[in-house]
């Protein structure tokens, strides 16, 4: 595997980008959605002991679980003129961590966007330190504490790279589930789309139900589908060689039941041979 980092001076959001490669790697929280490693505000004082909580939870890091326990981190405090973003993280040690962002101006300056939509202040990008990330903080310019609106939940679930298996599947392995008895089931509940399961040559065709040579010794010949009219089907006709004759299929109906009347239309071709099927939709 072929690794690779983004700064934030490449002008990308850093930050995602090597989130993405270190999952890869297999960095995560084992449960997030259980509440591992689920940060919340403390005191919310910065500079003090204890800014934030983390809870209790396993991290994978590349092949190895840390159970890490609860504990208290601090954010350091407030750039006096510049706001930043901070992460908190757990280290490839099983550690708790906080890398400091740069303070910088809000870029855009105004507008609607939440604290982490700005480009800038960009959160510390963790380059080049594979990590488990936990949450972003916003530590606006010139306070003494932050609050609920400052945090922003980062945790991913892991993957388990130990638990991805490589696996080979050859022709007759596919061949074989494609041809078991509930892919045959559902290859001819398709027939009403106009498919159907054919056992005998074990593939899977169209639902033909009336087919040809005809010859049409008076220029026209009934095909009755045996269907009644009432079933609510629908068919199509396609036509193969007609012996250099024009023909074309009428829809009609014989004795209460579906039926395709083949006629010569514009040509005189003495009592021509006509390949044809009748597909069923519906």
């Amino acid at each position: 595997m072929v690794s690779y980092t983004i700064e934030d001076a490449d002008g990308g959001a850093a930050l995602d980008e090597n989130m993405q490669q270190y999952r890869g790697d297999g960095y995560g929280v084992v449960d997030p959605e259980g509440g591992d490693l689920e940060v919340t505000i403390d005191s919310g004082t910065l500079g003090g002991a204890s800014t934030l909580s983390v809870a209790a939870g396993d991290a994978y890091t590349a092949g190895t679980t840390h159970s890490v326990s609860s504990q208290s981190v601090s954010i350091s405090g407030a750039n006096p003129t510049d706001p930043r973003r901070d992460v908190v993280y757990v280290d490839s040690s099983g550690n708790i961590q906080v890398e400091d962002g740069t303070p910088e101006a809000r870029d855009p300056e105004e507008g609607s966007l939440s604290r982490f939509e700005h480009f800038r202040p960009a959160p510390a990008d963790l380059a080049s330190t594979p990590a488990v990330v936990l949450a972003e903080v916003w530590v606006p310019a010139g306070v003494a504490t932050i609050s609920g609106a400052d945090l922003r939940d980062r945790r991913t679930r892991a993957l388990d790279v130990d638990s991805l298996v490589d696996d080979v599947a050859t022709q007759s392995d596919l061949h074989t589930r494609y041809t078991n008895e509930e892919a045959r089931d559902a290859a001819g509940a398709m027939a009403t789309d106009g498919l159907v399961y054919d056992d005998a040559n074990d593939e899977l065709g169209l639902n033909v139900v009336a087919s040809g040579p005809e010859t049409l010794s008076s220029g026209e010949f009934l095909v009755d589908l045996g269907e009644p009219v009432t079933n609510g089907a629908g068919y199509s006709i396609f036509f193969g060689d007609s012996d250099g004759a024009k023909v074309a299929g009428e829809k009609t109906e014989t004795g209460g039941n579906h039926a395709i009347n083949i006629v010569e239309t514009s040509t005189s071709v003495d009592n021509p041979t006509v390949e044809f099927w009748i597909v069923r939709f519906g």
